[in-house]
């Protein structure tokens, strides 16, 4: 793959599968979210939602499915809302119908839940929709939720507001 930035050939948002052998991103032209394989560098469209602007996929830790945010229109508004598929892309399922703009969606080791920001607050909710828990209640502006490998902990990026570069 060659990221051509006159053309945009795909987003810089890459996430390697948990065995290393596959690269999940967004190609630009589309807007779908496809997997390269890198045995033999074959790549797979595995999201070809027209009409829909997919971004920042995410593997579950087995590697067999992959989180993903989605741009699209609905009753002639824009609506963004987090899905789960399989590594095929097939299985596709909403988790989450956001209220703004959701993005960097990250999943817990476990597998069973999945951290997100929308709109400056960080989120958690749980790979079936359920659960749904705002850790930062509007306080600064919060954003790219990455989990500790055991767990316990969320790393994030924190500043007084949306202009703030923020803290760790």
């Amino acid at each position: 793959l060659k990221y051509d930035q006159s053309y945009g050939a795909f987003f810089p948002y890459l996430s390697w599968s948990p065995d290393g052998t596959k690269l999940a991103f967004v190609e630009l032209s589309n807007n779908d979210i496809k997997t390269l394989a890198l045995a033999d560098l074959t790549v797979l469209n595995i999201s070809n939602t027209p009409n829909s602007y997919g971004r920042d996929p995410s593997w579950s830790p087995d590697g067999k499915r992959l989180v993903f945010a989605s741009t699209y229109s609905e009753n002639s508004q824009y609506v963004t809302s987090l899905f789960i598929m399989a590594e095929d892309g097939t299985q596709i399922q909403q988790i989450h119908a956001c209220a703004a703009e959701c993005i960097r969606p990250d999943w817990s080791p476990s597998g069973n839940i999945i951290a997100f920001e929308e709109n400056g607050d960080l989120y958690l909710v749980n790979i079936d929709g359920s659960g749904l828990k705002n850790l930062t209640n509007g306080n600064g502006f919060n954003a790219v939720p990455r989990w500790s490998p055991h767990g316990d902990q969320i790393a994030f990026i924190h500043g007084s507001n949306v202009n703030d570069r923020g803290h760790i």
